[in-house]
């Protein structure tokens, strides 16, 4: 079986600004962890925004359907730029083979990586 991976290439600032934001999520942990900052603000704001969608249908509704949206957008992110669309197919024929056949394929767009394995 071969298996083709499609995904686009992040640039260089890309993984220094995902780098950054991993550092800064690891650093607020451990401030306050240590009790440097505060963080129940942002555990209030949490409880807050899910009282306000149970408080109405409506609301609840809106509360859902943002969540559904930010899950929807995050699977796309990961699946687009992390993971690759993978495509399997068959090896080909039975018995000896003496040179490889593969698939035609599309086109490679500029910013994308393809690996056959």
């Amino acid at each position: 079986m071969t298996t083709i991976t499609q995904k686009r290439k992040l640039s260089k600032s890309a993984w220094v600004l995902i780098l950054i934001a991993f550092i800064a999520v690891v650093t607020l942990v451990i401030t306050a962890a240590i009790g440097l900052i505060d963080l129940s603000p942002i555990g209030n704001a949490y409880l807050s925004i899910f009282s306000w969608g149970s408080s109405d249908v409506v609301n609840g509704i809106l509360t859902g359907g943002l969540f559904f949206v930010l899950g929807v957008l995050a699977f796309y992110v990961t699946t687009r730029y992390f993971i690759g669309s993978k495509t399997t197919l068959p090896t080909g024929t039975q018995g000896y083979s003496p040179s490889p056949t593969y698939p035609a394929s599309q086109p490679v767009k500029s910013g994308e990586e393809t690996t056959i394995s």
